[in-house]
């Protein structure tokens, strides 16, 4: 039983645990003299903990998750994300997520840690260490893999290819795709295309940030200057530095010098920018069509990162939305400007990456292009589309053939799921007839007064005719065949589900598609079922790349001689927490052995 008094030490230590596994903190932090002191303050009486205590803590909580883990995802359907990252001391780890949603229509998107991979990261040597990481390290050999999302690397196109050898969906992450276009309008190799316009003022507005930010004197006279300028109006802001391994940081670079315009100006005049290079009228506006260009994929990217609501049928909405942007920025009757010229060249390239809006989005296999890339939006995300009530109508595109195959597949996959199902069900049922004999001769008086009517003998009979020539299999699946028509007319009919609405502050707040499934997964239950497997696919690698954000601050230099094992279990500790303590019982269990 739950003893409060008697647990109050362990739950401190608990506590304590959590404070340096979520800020990433040394180990040894709780054996200094000051954080002992800090203890000493709430609770003179409390016991010191040691370095090799907080390990202990974190092996077992790591054990202990791992266990809910796997339980929770046993039998089910997941997507995973993957990517790659190399730590200070030059060790390359594999992460990796898992995605799934529950009986109860709740998508669980979860860290399933990071772990040191070994060798060289060619395509046969991923697959290896894949095959590894899911059925030795994650133990995850009862959880069928449905997708893989990860950045489009060529390594990672051809450990996609091999894993759609067998059935496995391979998707590339939406954002870095859609980062290829936005890169050129900045990049150093894209100088031969747009000329050096575009990229030597982006240089400049990097130099100038790195400027303010290499010096607190620089910035605080920026600061100043903002407040001489604009007076009271909101506090002073600093610049925004340019992160490459954040898609839309160039964007967010950009639009804050933007808002800092005068206050830079007025430095430059009075020669307050050290050696940078002064941003020109023709540079301000060169960033100004930059930013408006890349604003609709900031955007798009932006809502694509997310792991807590269904991504894979937002990616044809946001690939829509920059195609009407960039077509609206670069229409040949608008008046000649950079932006428009810079937006019809990323439209070009854009429309090469994602196939022109004219064109078959849909094919039952992926389309690739140049050096066997994806091309276009896979067919995963087109499926979970129509599987998402929102946006089943396909107003993104408008290719009817498309739509067409799309019902045509939908269909297909769910006289799979039926016939799968009710051969599943069918099972218990063979099972009861093998009973012993005694136990049928006890039953017998029972099956007597029903053996001449009743719902059951009806359905067996009807399913046991024989007509026409039409054998038992074939009279099966034209059962199924008419009923997954008909429920695919009956939910093509709904009225699709709204988007969404605005809160009390006007803050637009998106509805959830899985809510709707959660009120009519009865009336849809072949859908359902798909539904439940389609929209956990990841439209982005996002959820892995934020496993390596936190990596590199528990490896971080000071910490480089970590063990890779104790990095992994800390990571994914720290990732879960939250989740883990959700099942009281669970966080119960582990406290009374600590007592212990």
């Amino acid at each position: 039983m739950f003893d409060p008094l008697r647990l109050k030490q362990p739950t401190q230590q608990l506590a304590t645990a959590k404070f340096v596994v979520e800020n990433a903190l040394p180990f040894s932090v709780v054996e200094t003299p000051s954080h002992r002191a800090m203890i000493a303050t709430h609770n003179p009486q409390a016991k010191h903990m040691s370095n090799k205590k907080v390990k202990s803590i974190i092996i077992n909580l790591d054990n202990a998750m791992r266990g809910r883990v796997i339980e929770s995802m046993k039998g089910q359907s997941a997507s995973f994300t993957l990517d790659h990252w190399t730590s200070k001391a030059n060790e390359n780890y594999t992460g990796i997520t898992g995605h799934f949603i529950d009986d109860k229509w709740k998508l669980n998107s979860m860290s399933l840690g990071m772990f040191l991979h070994k060798g060289r990261t060619t395509s046969d040597e991923l697959q290896k260490s894949f095959i590894d990481l899911h059925l030795n390290k994650l133990k995850l050999s009862a959880t069928k893999v449905f997708s893989f999302t990860t950045d489009t690397t060529g390594n990672m196109n051809s450990f996609g290819r091999k894993l759609e050898d067998i059935g496995i969906a391979h998707i590339y992450c939406t954002d870095h795709v859609l980062q290829l276009t936005c890169k050129q309008c900045y990049e150093k190799t894209m100088e031969e295309t747009f000329g050096p316009d575009f990229v030597g003022s982006v240089e400049k507005a990097r130099s100038i940030v790195t400027f303010f930010n290499q010096s607190c004197q620089a910035l605080e006279k920026l600061k100043k200057m903002q407040v001489t300028l604009l007076g009271c109006l909101g506090l002073p802001k600093g610049v925004v530095t340019d992160v490459v391994t954040r898609w839309w940081a160039t964007f967010n670079m950009i639009a804050r010098l933007l808002d800092l315009k005068l206050a830079i100006d007025a430095l430059t005049a009075a020669n307050e920018l050290g050696s940078c290079e002064p941003l020109t009228p023709a540079d301000w506006a060169n960033l100004h069509d930059i930013m408006e260009v890349l604003k609709p994929f900031k955007e798009a990217q932006k809502l694509l990162e997310g792991d807590k609501y269904v991504t894979a049928s937002w990616v044809a909405q946001a690939v829509h939305h920059i195609r009407v942007k960039l077509t609206k920025l670069g229409d040949p009757e608008m008046p000649e400007s950079a932006s428009r010229t810079l937006a019809a060249s990323l439209l070009v390239d854009f429309n090469v990456r994602w196939r022109n809006s004219g064109e078959a989005v849909f094919g039952d296999t992926v389309q690739r292009g140049w050096g066997n890339r994806q091309i276009g939006i896979h067919p995963v995300l087109l499926l979970a589309t129509f599987l998402d009530p929102r946006f089943k109508r396909f107003t993104a595109f408008r290719c009817a053939n498309s739509v067409v195959a799309i019902k045509i597949r939908i269909k297909e996959l769910m006289v799979q799921s039926e016939t799968a199902h009710r051969q599943t069900i069918a099972t218990p049922a063979a099972a009861a007839e093998e009973q012993p004999e005694q136990t049928q001769n006890q039953q017998g008086e029972e099956e007597k007064e029903d053996e001449d009517g009743g719902l059951f003998a009806d359905m067996m009979q009807e399913i046991d005719e024989v007509e026409d020539g039409v054998g038992d299999a074939d009279r099966l699946v034209v059962s199924i065949d008419d009923a997954c028509e008909a429920e695919l007319k009956r939910y093509d009919a709904v009225k699709p589900s709204i988007l969404g609405h605005r809160n009390e502050d006007g803050k637009w707040i998106h509805s959830n598609g899985l809510d709707w499934w959660h009120n009519n997964e009865t009336i849809f239950p072949t859908l359902a079922r798909l539904a439940r497997v389609y929209l956990a696919a990841q439209g982005t690698s996002a959820p892995s790349e934020r496993v390596f954000s936190l990596a590199s601050r528990i490896i971080s230099s000071k910490r480089a001689s970590m063990h890779h094992e104790m990095a992994g279990k800390t990571l994914f500790v720290s990732e879960n927490w939250d989740w883990f303590a959700n099942h009281l019982e669970c966080m119960d269990e582990i406290l009374e052995r600590m007592a212990t």
